[in-house]
């Protein structure tokens, strides 16, 4: 059964948040992140520690689970929800503009980037969602772990 921390639930979140992948021992629970940024491998020292941590998790893939972030239209939705809790008209107005934008995640994040306070409950907001997207995952993972 797999049981996480606050602070390792939190970890998971910041790494998610950052698009990296994680990974989860299910037998020791140490948790690895894999960077998905081209800008994470340009140092070849730092790349081949990568490289190298991700070869051992595929060697020994049926001791891992992966976490993953949740989807671009589960974001998308997450947005939408936020958006309905703003009670400032014109900024509530704002991003719904944003949110039929083409690039809804960028221009949304930007509309609020000069709310600082909302952009702050919007990071919180967020979060809870993350955690609970990781929660979500965890008692799937138990689930899966039970079948077996």
């Amino acid at each position: 059964m797999i049981e996480l921390t606050g602070k390792q639930t939190n970890a998971i979140a910041d790494e998610l948040e950052l698009a990296n992948r994680c990974f989860l021992n299910i037998k020791t629970h140490e948790i690895k992140f894999i960077p998905t940024s081209d800008e994470a491998y340009l140092d070849p020292d730092i790349a081949k520690i990568y490289e190298e941590e991700f070869d051992s998790i595929v060697i020994n893939s049926s001791d891992y689970v992966e976490f993953e972030e949740p989807a671009t239209d589960e974001i998308y939705r997450i947005m939408q929800q936020f958006s309905a809790t703003i009670t400032n008209t014109a900024l509530k107005d704002k991003l719904n503009f944003a949110l039929r934008d083409k690039k809804p995640l960028r221009r949304f994040k930007m509309v609020l980037e000069l709310h600082s306070n909302e952009y702050a409950r919007w990071k919180q907001f967020k979060r809870a969602k993350f955690i609970a997207n990781i929660e979500e995952q965890i008692a799937l993972f138990n689930l899966n772990l039970f079948d077996e």
